[in-house]
């Protein structure tokens, strides 16, 4: 049975158990990275655990979207949230009785970070997959602001407490709680009823995982909309990295302040951004006119980041990365409703396990190749800034002179998308647990989880 109302049982339990296993997300984001940097004072190993959890999710998101279209979604959510909890006790447990050995230390924190990988590989995919199925599709958009807002909230808080409970309450306990809070969205998740999948000819379900991942990319390209969305996603990725790796060279150095400016500004696109959600969620518009303003977003916001290379005082650049963040939400917001509605319950996990794959598979080859681009440039950062928002601006202009992907965005190509209008919701509405930069990120899609 379709449910009818938004705000209904089975989408409040998926709602709640992840906004308390976000916040707990957000604290061990921090702890972890404070406590090697305590034991071991090496920025080598700092680095090299923020991407191995990376790695696990690159070769396996694929994989894992295959796995979130075969079995139960409602198995996969409660299963990866067990497998990290009791991952993270042990953790707990290591930083309690084994903190004086580096080597079991440092080697626990890479294993865990492998197992988060792992299991995001097929939770993600999931978590972005279900929503659809909980609520009315006229709602899709109203639940999907309320989620992203909600984790921009926490994800704020999260990180502005972590270090001040770690100096007070300490690296074992916090651990400790971070499993907790898992334990409690495993439970929550429980209670959630999924409605099931297509039954699948007996032949389709002897199908090799390889011919249902292809099965996935043949859906992505038989809508040139989609197609050409899907992969201007993508490489908007490619080119917003250097402008995020760089900004705090961009502040000190161009902008000519202070570090606290720093936070400034990234508080600005964080708030910027949960404003964006909240006019994406409220704003009452056709799909036609939806397309139209999200089209025109895309092109200003990258004409708004191309002009970052002339600004030169701090509070203009705060109130034009504020702005961007704003327009960055709403985009974003839209983008993740629109997939999820041209997408078939049975192929959504395949289609967003790509996607995953794709995005994370540039970023780590781009935060490469920005730091030898500085350095080559002598750290020419206005020079950066300038050829990467020109690079954004050609790819949204592309998007807005293609008819396709206004057609796909408002669902006149024969996608399943009604002509939704987002009702009015409250503005409690991210970034789920991931440890990018808070900045502005039109195609941050990994960040679209629900945890």
């Amino acid at each position: 049975m379709s449910p009818t109302r938004t705000m209904n049982r089975n989408f409040l339990f998926l709602w709640q158990g992840q906004i308390v296993s976000q916040i707990g997300t957000q604290l061990f984001q921090v702890i972890v990275i404070l406590s090697l940097k305590q034991a071991t004072e090496s920025a080598t190993l700092v680095g090299l655990l923020m991407m191995a959890s990376t790695v696990p999710a690159l070769l396996l998101g694929p994989v894992g979207g295959a796995v979130v279209d075969r079995y139960s979604r409602r198995s996969v959510l409660i299963t990866g949230d067990l497998l990290r909890g009791i991952a993270l006790t042990g953790i707990a447990g290591v930083l309690w009785f084994g903190s004086h050995s580096i080597i079991l230390l440092v080697a626990s924190l890479f294993a865990y970070s492998l197992l988060e990988g792992s299991v995001g590989a097929v939770w993600q995919p999931a978590s972005m997959s279900v929503v659809p199925d909980l609520v009315p599709k006229e709602g899709l958009g109203t639940a999907n602001s309320f989620i992203q807002g909600s984790f921009q909230i926490c994800t704020v808080v999260g990180q502005a407490v972590a270090g001040i409970l770690f100096r007070t309450v300490g690296a074992p306990l916090l651990m400790l709680a971070d499993a907790v809070t898992y334990f409690y969205a495993a439970i929550s998740d429980s209670f959630i009823r999924i409605p099931a999948l297509p039954t699948k000819p007996a032949e389709e379900k002897k199908a090799s995982f390889k011919t249902e991942i292809m099965e996935g990319l043949r859906h992505i390209h038989a809508k040139s909309g989609m197609k050409m969305l899907f992969y201007t996603m993508a490489f908007f990725q490619l080119v917003m990295v250097p402008m995020l790796i760089l900004f705090p060279f961009y502040v000190e150095d161009h902008l000519h302040a202070g570090p606290q400016w720093y936070g400034f500004l990234l508080a600005a696109s964080g708030f910027g951004t949960f404003l964006g959600y909240g006019i994406g969620g409220a704003l009452k518009v056709s799909s036609r006119s939806s397309s139209r303003v999200t089209v025109a977003m895309m092109v200003v916001m990258s004409l708004a980041l191309t002009s970052l290379a002339f600004v030169s005082g701090p509070w203009i650049a705060l109130w034009l990365i504020g702005t961007v963040g704003a327009m960055d939400g709403f985009i974003v917001l839209k983008l993740l409703t629109t997939l999820q509605l041209a997408t078939p319950s049975e192929m959504r996990g395949r289609v967003f396990g790509l996607l995953m794959t794709i995005t994370r598979g540039l970023t780590p080859f781009a935060m490469g190749l920005t730091g030898l681009i500085a350095d080559l440039t002598h750290r020419n950062i206005p020079a950066i800034y300038l050829v990467c928002g020109i690079a954004a601006t050609l790819l949204a202009s592309n998007v807005a002179v293609r008819r396709e992907c206004r057609e796909f965005l408002a669902g006149e190509d024969g996608s399943s998308q009604p002509d939704v209008e987002f009702a009015p919701a409250p503005v409690l509405l991210a970034d789920p647990h991931d440890s990018t930069i808070n900045a502005p990120l039109l195609c941050q899609m990994d960040s679209l989880e629900i945890k």
